[in-house]
This record gives structure tokens, sequence and C-alpha cells, in this order.
């Protein structure tokens, strides 16, 4: 049996390695005195063959310890899933120090995500042993409002309120601060196997709480919860989601012998909180070969998937509102089936609308990032580790998803650049037509310029003298006539078949 003093040796151990390279991870549990450390929750899981796993919650760090401590036959065969919520320090010495994990795998939880999804910062580099560690990034989505203050729409980004702080935010693929309200999360897998029997930590971020912080603001914001608020904002009805926007994670093939069973099978996460779900999901599947441990752990990595499956169902809805908005503005009601095309993509350039759809196309180049590494974590890349082929598919059927949501935006750049051409050329041959008339007016009115210079020369025929009369009757025929040549189109014939080209721009001698 361990000696209680490893754990004592245990926290010195993670402060003198991670102070280097995790200095506020190191801050932050030396700042969880009292009662701060016991801020969180755990429970195991206990698997065997031909059997429901048992769930047993764990809500104090003493209760953990009494877990481990449990004394078993030399010659059984245990297999458990420890979950962590949160990282409170007094649960993470205990399972740290009595399953002799590396300090290194609590604090690589804490690092990230970062502020900016798909980059290399505050990135962890990959495990390359999917059996004995990975970690996992997905997207949450929050039916909830913050009780914003003013100023905060200048920096419209909060952190959750936990021991782990992860940034929280309304921005769209576009940039807009209108979304549904979103975080990202992970789940971190470490386990070890001894024998026949294995050991496995999860850990998960805490669910979203009452308040909010905003930046360095001491002052909390409050969290209104709505079930009723839309995660895609639009008029169009084809945008609705018709049940849940998270696909059903473990679905049963058919409904077990025994109608008690039934509901067990029906049971759906509600993806508001890891921790609740694994408890909730785990002990409704009966595990008919329990020896390895991916087999195990599959249930977390469906909900993982789920809620990717999600984030993108709302990036789709988001770029198809943005498409409608671009091609019809608002002018949506005005529009119907007779003239849609007559008035669609009637706006004019706008800069706005260009940087909006390269930050989508930022944006979605991002989240592929993350389905990269998510599956590089797994192994699924080398083929390796990878116990069923459903998790394989399901990963590379959200990659093409994104591709296809790039090529989408694609398109609508391509039509929106074009009809912004199509439109200025428009505006440009008006504009050239107009030069014309004047330039054909100008015409006009050289002829009667030079009579005028001829009879400005004095004389009889000067202005007020008795042949004045003459240059009137010059120079009316003479516009009547201009104006009769330019600006009708029996006069244009007439300049053209002068000129040698027939009415239509064609000479006669080439037509056949």
């Amino acid at each position: 049996m361990p000696n209680p003093s490893e754990e004592s040796q245990y926290w010195s151990l993670l402060e003198s390695t991670q102070q280097q390279h995790y200095p506020e991870f190191v801050k932050d549990l030396s700042s969880q005195e009292g009662p701060m450390g016991e801020e969180g929750q755990a429970a195991v899981i206990k698997f065997q063959d031909n059997a429901r796993p048992s769930v047993r919650k764990l809500p104090t760090s003493r209760m953990l310890r009494h877990c481990l401590e449990e004394v078993h036959p030399a010659d059984a065969v245990h297999r458990r899933v420890f979950v962590l919520e949160g990282l409170p320090r007094n649960f993470l010495v205990v399972l740290g120090a009595r399953l002799r994990v590396p300090p290194n795998f609590f604090a690589s939880h804490w690092a990230g995500p970062g502020r900016l999804m798909g980059s290399l910062l505050n990135r962890t580099p990959r495990h390359y042993d999917s059996q004995n560690r990975f970690i996992l990034t997905f997207p949450r989505l929050h039916r909830a409002r913050i009780k914003a203050l003013e100023g905060d729409d200048k920096y419209p980004l909060y952190f959750m309120e936990t021991n782990i702080h992860r940034p929280l935010s309304r921005i769209t693929v576009f940039g807009d601060s209108d979304g549904p309200l979103s975080s990202f999360e992970q789940l971190s897998f470490w386990g070890k196997s001894y024998g026949e029997s294995w050991d496995v930590i999860l850990l998960v971020d805490p669910p979203l709480g009452n308040f909010v912080r905003w930046k360095d603001s001491c002052i909390p914001r409050e969290i209104d919860r709505d079930n009723s608020i839309k995660l895609v904002d639009s008029l169009n009805e084809g945008l609705e989601q018709h049940g849940s926007w998270y696909p059903v994670s473990n679905p049963a093939a058919n409904l077990g012998p025994r109608p008690a069973t039934w509901k067990d099978a029906e049971q759906s996460p509600g993806m508001e909180s890891m921790f609740e779900d694994i408890v909730l999901l785990y002990p409704l599947t009966e595990r008919r070969l329990t020896a390895d441990i991916n087999s195990c752990i599959d249930i977390c990595r469906r909900m993982v998937l789920s809620a990717w499956t999600a984030r993108l169902r709302i990036a789709e809805g988001q770029i198809i509102h943005e498409q409608t908005q671009m091609s019809l503005g608002n002018m949506q009601g005005e529009i119907n089936l007779l003239n849609v095309f007559e008035k669609s993509w009637a706006k004019s350039w706008r800069p706005r609308d260009f940087g909006r759809l390269v930050r989508a196309k930022s944006a979605l180049e991002s989240i592929d990032w993350e389905l990269y590494r998510n599956m590089d974590a797994l192994g699924i890349h080398a083929g390796a580790h990878i116990n069923e082929a459903w998790e394989a598919q399901a990963w590379r059927s959200l990659q093409n998803a994104v591709q296809k949501l790039k090529a989408k935006l694609d398109n609508i750049s391509q039509a929106y650049m074009q009809a912004v051409s199509v439109r200025e050329s428009i505006t440009s041959n008006k504009q050239a037509q107009q030069v014309g008339y004047l330039t054909s007016l100008a015409t006009v009115f050289v002829p009667i310029s030079f009579v005028a210079a001829i009879f400005s020369m004095g004389g009889d025929f000067a202005a007020g003298a008795n042949y004045f009369w003459v240059y009137w009757v010059i120079a009316v025929p003479v516009l009547a006539a201009g104006c009769f040549l330019f600006f009708t189109h029996r006069g244009k014939g007439i300049l053209e078949t002068l000129s040698g080209t027939p009415e239509h721009g064609t000479p006669e001698h080439s037509l056949v």
C-alpha cells in the first residue's frame, strides 16, 4: 500500500518539474488552499466481461483515496476508469501519487486549448502511443446568454469561472459576435496496463457555471440559461434543426428482449457536462469483452465526434445564412420565385463582405486543423490503435464535411466577385453611353460654332446688322441636320451607309 507521504512528495515533484513550462498551472494549483482544493468531483467506472459497468461518484478526495486503497485479492482482475472533472488539487494529487501519473499529463490538460483555434500555441506535442495517452479537443455549445456590462462588446471574450479557465465567445465563422455561446474543451486520456488489469484516467472540463469573468475585471458576469435560444439566427426555416443538433452518440441497432431495457437503449447525453454524460451512459451498455482499454472508452470519444458534428452543422447554417444575406440582402420579403434571379446579387462592392468571406475560410481551415490533430492523437493517420472502423470513418466524414463547406464558401466568393464585376461593367457602359451623348452633342454644335465664328467677323452679317438673319438661316438647318443624323435611327443609318458600314456593324461585302 502506498505511503500517505507520497502525496506530498508528488506535489513537490509537480511543483519542481512543471514550474518552468507551466508556471500559471502551478500557480493556480498553489492557490487552491482549504476547501478550494475540493472544488471538483470524480467517479470510478469498473468493467467486467459480459456485464454492465458499475459507476460510483466520488465527490471528495477522501472518498477517492479510500477507493484507491481498497484491497483486492492478488489474482483479481480490476479494470477501472477514473473520471476527474476539472483539476482540483486534492483530487489531482491523490490520483497522481496512487496511480503513478506523470505530472505533465495534468499540466497539458490545463494548458489548452488557447484562444486561437487551429493554432500551435498552447498545444502540447502529440504522444505517439494512443494506448497510453492522448488529448482530444472539441467545441461545446451553450444555450445561454451572458448578461454583459457596458464596454464588454469592445472585447467579447469571456472565461469560465472554474479552476480551468476556458475562453467563451459568440464569434461566428464570419467574425460576427451574434453566434451561439461556445467554448472549446479537452478530453485527456491516460492509461496503464499491468497483466490483465488496467487503470485509466479521463480528465474532463467542468460545465458552464452561473458566472463568467471578462478579461481582468473583478466583476463577474451572470449567465442566463435559455433552452429556447436558436443556435442559428435566420429567417430561413430550412436552417432549423429538427431534433437535436447532436447525433445519437451510441445508437442501438435493436431493442433488447426485455422491455425494461428499452429506455436505456434510447438514452442520449445532455451535452452540457462531459462528466455527467459519462456517468449516465456507461452503465447502460453491457460489455462483452473489456480487456482492451480503447474499446472501454468509446462512449466519450463518440461524444467528442457528436460535439464536432454539431459545430459543423452550426457553421453550415451560418454560411447558408450569409449566402442569403449577400445575394438577397434586405429584399427577402419582396422576392419570390418569379423575380428571384432578377433581384439577387444586387449589392454593390463592400470590402467588409470580402473580409468576412476571408475570415470564414480561415475559420474553416482552423477547424480542419483541429480535426487533423484529434485524428493524429488517436493514431488514425498511422492506421494504428483503432479497434473499430466506425471511428476512423467518422473523423474522415467530418473532414469531408469541412472540405464541402470550404467549397461552398469558394462558390459564394466567386459568385460575389462575378456579380460585382458584371454590375461594375453595366455601370461603366452606362457612363460610356452618357459620355457618347455628350460627344455627339458637341459634334452637333461644332458646325454652329464655325458658322458663328465666320459671321462674327463683322460687316452686315454681325449681330444687329441688316443681314444678321442669314446666320440663323444657316445655323438652324445645320443644327437640325446634325440632330437628325446623330440622334435618330434613320440618321444613324445614313451615316453608316456613307461610311460603308451596315447598321449592325458588319461590312456588306462580308455578308454571304
